[in-house]
């Protein structure tokens, strides 16, 4: 069995316990919120893992992913009224030509694809009507990892549509999600902050910034203004992670249109822009020429060009100026050089390693450490309403016996007793309700702080810049982590051995970490 289908398991086990619990307490009618709580965790615990990417309107948040899955399929460009909740799924075949509506008065439907930009998007009144009753749409997409992993592409804040916002707020209350991916545009602002805030509170309950990353998105008309000076970019990056730093893991400049562009274009686009700028000889003259989209379009041939980058690859203005231009500074020699010079200047690949770190090696820790800590939610909330029905019950039950104590009837007076009997069973039944949610309650919070233990530590081995000497552990590390028990195929007399060297490393944190490693392998 492979390390994903061990940590399926170990989820599917932790649930089954979850709802074992919950049938115990299903016997009590005032649990019954606390129930279902209880069972939504359990039931969203073992579905795939879920990142949200979240942000203003406009700030580019369906072009993110669609450089993500590498071709065009979430709606862009849509307008404030009419924006909708758009998750994307695995599929493949024939359920690629089509989307599902997810109806908020109906059972799904599904259309074919050709119909999502016109009939979701725009102010036709038929539109806005069946936006009205859209719970939410579901996209597919081949991608292989989408079938572990479900990316939630939202509705923006800070509309000036009064409907659109209130969409906005009905799913930053009313989702669960596993990570976040923030789209601040340059210029960013206070409400990005209350917004982070908002949605971290409701949809990552519980959870640190690790789970939370941000993009710097649409710099593409900066870097032309500036020269081309990246170094200016990461600077406005690193000043929004400075303020924010309590709520993203980090912040990188990313441009999406640029990324898509290295996806989706063939080799015969960059030949032709190679072939357009062997005409150039001055830099100065070339930006001249693409500081106006008019002045560039006068000759057909330059047209045609960026016709075929707008259209068929979806790249704004912006993104073809500096794209054109970087690549004139560089000179490649050839499509494939092109394709990646400007697939380095998109920033994609430092975000998609930062995904692969924080999110997607880690998703099954991630989402059990996720659905312990909203269990534990639920348990404290029904451990008080347990407590509360205890005190309140216990009054009652000294009433009666106060009352039968003082009938004089026979008939009465056993009738009450018998009633007694049976709600001095009740309360004992409820007493070991309670103990049974105490128990489970400690032993999360056991496994909470065991596997916060060991995230950190995996996400020290493979972010830090002193973990090269970790490379093979951490891999293994992780592996041992989503299966809870050392693999029958890794050598433990091996990591020990390894890790009992690295204790004796001049480095003080090789030395801390090495440390720690062992005593969490002699734990396992």
């Amino acid at each position: 069995m492979n390390e994903s289908l061990k940590a399926h398991e170990i989820q599917k086990g932790y649930c089954a316990s979850l709802n074992q619990l919950a049938d115990k307490m299903d016997a009590f009618l005032f649990l019954g919120k606390h129930v279902h709580a209880l069972r939504h965790v359990a039931g969203e615990a073992v579905q795939p893992f879920n990142v949200a990417v979240f942000g203003r309107m406009k700030t580019g948040k369906s072009s993110l992913i669609n450089a993500m899955i590498g071709h065009s399929l979430a709606i862009t460009g849509v307008e404030e009224a009419t924006a909708t909740i758009n998750r994307l799924s695995y599929a493949d075949g024939e359920q690629l030509n089509s989307f599902k509506v997810h109806w908020k008065d109906a059972q799904p439907e599904s259309f074919p694809l050709e119909q999502l930009q016109s009939g979701w998007n725009g102010k036709d009144p038929d539109v806005l009507k069946r936006i009205q009753r859209t719970a939410f749409l579901e996209l597919f997409s081949n991608v292989p990892r989408l079938k572990d992993i479900h990316i939630i592409d939202t509705p923006g804040t800070g509309s000036t549509a009064a409907e659109h916002e209130i969409v906005a707020q009905q799913f930053i209350s009313g989702q669960e999600t596993d990570a976040l991916v923030y789209v601040f545009s340059p210029v960013g602002r206070e409400t990005d902050e209350d917004s982070l805030n908002e949605f971290r509170k409701t949809c990552l309950p519980g959870s640190d910034p690790y789970n939370s990353v941000a993009v710097l998105h649409k710099w593409d008309h900066i870097y032309w203004d500036n020269g081309g000076d990246m170094d200016d970019i990461g600077a406005k990056a690193s000043r929004l992670h400075e303020r924010m730093k309590d709520k993203v893991a980090d912040v990188l400049p990313v441009s999406a249109p640029l990324a898509l562009l290295t996806k989706v274009a063939p080799d015969s686009f960059w030949e032709n822009c190679l072939r357009t700028l062997a005409k150039c000889t001055h830099e100065g003259d070339l930006c001249y020429d693409l500081e106006e989209e008019n002045d560039w379009g006068c000759d057909t041939e330059r047209r045609q060009l960026y016709m075929q980058a707008h259209t068929e690859f979806s790249l704004p203005w912006p993104s073809f100026q500096i794209t054109l231009r970087e690549l004139f500074r560089k000179r490649p020699v050839d499509a494939s050089a092109a394709r990646a010079i400007i697939r380095k200047l998109s920033g994609f690949d430092d975000f998609e390693t930062m995904l692969d770190q924080r999110f997607f090696r880690q998703q099954a820790v991630i989402r059990l450490s996720n659905a312990r800590k909203r269990a534990q939610d639920c348990l404290n909330e029904a451990y008080l309403a347990i407590e509360h029905k205890k005190e309140t019950d216990g009054e009652k039950l000294k009433k009666m016996e106060r009352i039968a104590s003082e009938i004089h009837s026979p008939d009465l007076k056993n009738w009450i007793e018998s009633e007694i009997g049976q709600w001095k069973i009740k309360l004992h039944d409820l007493h070991i309700n309670y103990l049974d949610i105490d128990e489970e309650r400690t032993k999360i919070k056991t496994s909470i702080e065991k596997e916060d233990a060991k995230v950190d530590l995996t996400r020290w081995l493979s972010s830090s810049p002193d973990a090269a000497p970790f490379a093979k552990i951490s891999d293994l590390l992780i592996k041992t982590i989503e299966a809870d028990k050392l693999l029958e195929d890794i050598d433990n007399e091996y990591l020990l051995d390894t890790v009992a060297a690295l204790t004796q490393s001049p480095t003080p944190i090789v030395r801390s970490y090495a440390d720690k490693i062992r005593k969490l392998l002699d734990n396992l």
